[in-house]
């Protein structure tokens, strides 16, 4: 028996199930949810992608002949190893400059300070300074012969003249050169930003060391030398007005603040320990960045700055609402209801 088709009115209606409407204790919920979590993502992109990370260069046997000897300048290593590229050379000097006492003394013999030229005047009335920031690799490119004046003792003490290869630059330049082999050395430094008086800052390379017994030793590097706890290693001059001498300090803050202190400074230089300016150089782009006290931990490296984690907040609020757009286009909302339409999620 054939079964007629019933008619269009005895269909049986489809039904559709309207979507479902969050609440407002939902829609809440959910925004919290997605605003906690853009922290954790910021964090592990700028971690990964963003704070360049090197493996530690393997420091040399104390048994071998060198490991007491501070390497020449990038043409003097040359000499013996002509293939020898800028970023080996980095590492050489990692696995070389293993001591703050080894890494004073590569520095005050092999770097001559330079300040930058000064650029063109504007307007023919204001000149201004032509402050540029060198990577490490342009600085250990950056080799000149100059003459200096020694004090020799073999035959008597008397003032010679001696012609040095030695690289160039000025504060940031030495202080980047420094935090690059720091890094490498698996050490956690930053090129910290400190007014030295009313119209410049100066740049130092910071890091802090924790001692087997937990009190911290602060550090600083610059064309002066290296300081432990506010004075200098190769002499007994103090720059710090807080020092530490032989006992370390007790927190993070107490030696940072300790290690850039300067006598000269009216307020000395007590860090905002959530706010501290430090200088960068990514690729071939200089700027200037903060981060807080726990960036300088030892055992805690590879913390993002402020800068990083706007961009990866930039970074994931971007993806999130390129996700929510293309929902609401698929629900069929016009690009007018989109871009006028409040909403909270």
């Amino acid at each position: 028996m054939e079964t007629k088709p019933l008619p269009e009115a005895e269909k049986e209606p489809s039904i559709k199930k309207a979507p479902k409407e969050l609440s407002r204790i939902q829609q809440w919920t959910r925004t919290a949810a997605v605003g906690l979590l853009l922290p954790l993502v910021g964090a592990t992109i700028t971690t990964a992608s963003f704070e360049r990370s090197h493996h530690p260069v393997a420091p040399v046997s104390a048994s071998d002949p060198e490991a007491t000897a501070i390497p020449g300048t990038l043409n003097e290593e040359r000499a013996s190893n002509p293939n020898l590229t800028e970023d080996a050379y980095l590492d050489l000097l990692a696995s070389r400059l293993t001591t703050p006492e080894l890494l004073d003394r590569f520095f005050r013999e092999k770097l001559e300070h330079m300040d930058d030229d000064v650029g063109q005047r504007i307007f023919f009335l204001i000149e201004k300074k032509n402050d540029y920031w060198q990577t490490p690799a342009e600085t250990v490119r950056r080799v000149q012969r100059v003459t200096r004046r020694e004090i020799d003792r073999t035959d008597g003490i008397k003032v010679v003249k001696r012609d040095v290869l030695v690289m160039r630059g000025d504060c940031e330049d030495y202080a980047f050169l420094a935090q690059e082999v720091l890094w490498r050395q698996g050490k956690v430094s930053h090129t910290v930003s400190i007014p030295e008086n009313t119209e410049e800052n100066h740049a130092l390379c910071v890091w802090i060391e924790r001692r087997p017994d937990g009190r911290f030793d602060g550090y600083t590097l610059d064309q002066s030398g290296v300081t432990r706890n506010g004075t200098f290693i190769s002499h007994s001059l103090q720059r710090s007005t807080k020092r530490g001498d032989d006992e370390g300090f007790d927190s993070l803050q107490k030696a940072f603040n300790a290690a850039v202190s300067y006598p000269g400074n009216p307020e000395s230089y007590d860090s905002n320990s959530l706010f501290i300016p430090i200088l960068r150089v990514r690729g071939s782009v200089p700027y200037k960045d903060a981060v807080t006290i726990h960036a300088f931990d030892p055992d805690a490296p590879h913390l993002p700055s402020y800068l990083d984690f706007l961009i990866a907040m930039g970074i994931s609020a971007t993806t999130y609402g390129t996700y929510r757009f293309t929902q609401r286009r698929k629900e069929g909302e016009t690009w007018k209801e989109y871009f006028t339409k409040f909403r909270l999620v």
